[in-house]
């Protein structure tokens, strides 16, 4: 299977989408990463095709103030730069990082199967740690705050 896994170049998401270049070669598929261009030569010099990301610098019309924005907004521009890419790509599966959403869009503009990939661990439930999103702050007067988390543990 040829797999398409589109990832920014936060450190944080291209290492993490170079490894699943890797997962998938040694399960027999063809991988090939688009991400940012400081990237590529890191992961070609451990056997992943690599190519550039395209779009990645921002324009004069990008608000990088605004989050949202710069996540879809950006996504959606990029997502038509790299739709030739893909096309000359043929991949079978697009895997695009959950911040770099324009593959997951390409994808789509292309008709190609797709799946979001979400670089951050899945911490399994403890007692001894407070669940993601549980982190209710105690606010004066209000009946909701660590009593509510106290009652959810």
């Amino acid at each position: 299977m040829r797999v398409a896994v589109v990832a920014g170049p936060d450190p944080g998401h291209a290492f993490p989408a170079i490894a699943l270049c890797l997962r998938f070669a040694s399960a027999g598929d063809q991988p090939v990463l688009l991400t940012g261009t400081e990237w590529l030569d890191t992961a070609r010099a451990v056997g992943v095709e690599a190519v550039e990301l395209a779009g990645l610098d921002p324009t004069q019309d990008d608000d990088d103030a605004d989050a949202g924005a710069k996540i879809h907004r950006r996504a959606a521009r990029m997502a038509v730069l790299n739709v030739p890419v893909l096309r000359e790509l043929q991949p079978d599966l697009v895997v695009s990082d959950v911040i770099t959403a324009c593959g997951g869009m390409a994808a789509e503009l292309l008709g190609i199967p797709w799946i979001e990939l979400s670089p951050h661990p899945l911490y399994l439930p403890s007692r001894a740690c407070r669940r993601w999103g549980a982190d209710w702050p105690r606010v004066p007067g209000c009946a909701a705050g660590y009593g509510t988390w106290s009652c959810a543990r």
